[in-house]
């Protein structure tokens, strides 16, 4: 996932190690935010906007729309889960009832079968 901090950087010609040296964040810091995989707090947005020229607004909005986009996502997978598990519970519910009202129907044709055989005329033996 490239990160507006990885397109920035890719953008301005600036390594991450040199962005490390520059902010005097760690590389592991700076390669975990590239990577979108670390937080952006308000301190970092403002060495970013003092050392890239990008206001720290832009930062902290970009991050939160990341943040926000995942967190829907997983909310979204999580309702979906439900609802999947409901559907599955009512569409069982309903199976139950149409195998239930089957066998039911089946049974009653062969009651009807037997009622007919028992008042059908009986054919003499010869």
């Amino acid at each position: 996932m490239s990160t507006m901090l990885a397109t920035v950087l890719g953008e301005q010609c600036v390594s991450q190690a040199d962005l490390a040296r520059r902010t005097n964040l760690s590389p592991k810091h700076i390669n975990l935010l590239c990577k979108g995989t670390a937080r952006m707090s308000v301190d970092v947005a403002l060495r970013l906007e003092f050392t890239l020229g990008i206001d720290a607004a832009e930062w902290m909005a970009a991050y939160t729309a990341t943040w926000l986009a995942e967190q829907r996502e997983a909310v979204n997978l999580a309702v979906f889960q439900q609802q999947l598990e409901w559907w599955k519970q009512a569409r069982g519910d309903d199976l139950n009832q149409i195998i239930r009202l089957s066998d039911e129907r089946d049974e009653l044709k062969a009651q009807l079968a037997a009622a007919r055989t028992a008042l059908s005329p009986k054919e003499p033996n010869p």
